[in-house]
């Protein structure tokens, strides 16, 4: 039988994460879009930054 997984509450995400996966260095967890977000246009700018790494900047581009 599957085990059952549950959302997380009252703990941080990153840590119900790992308890349920193997991460290794250089993972990343991606969670959708959080509330709020405004949609995206073309024209836009997404830009996405690491600390002491450095920035990625993309347009978007209306399809």
């Amino acid at each position: 039988m599957q085990e059952e997984i549950k959302k997380p509450t009252g703990k941080s995400f990153d840590t119900f994460i790992s308890k349920n996966f193997t991460l290794e260095e250089g993972d990343s967890i991606a969670t959708g879009t959080p509330q709020g977000v405004s949609p995206m246009y073309g024209g836009d700018t997404v830009e996405v930054g690491i600390e002491g790494i450095g920035i990625l900047s993309n347009p978007v581009v209306q399809g």
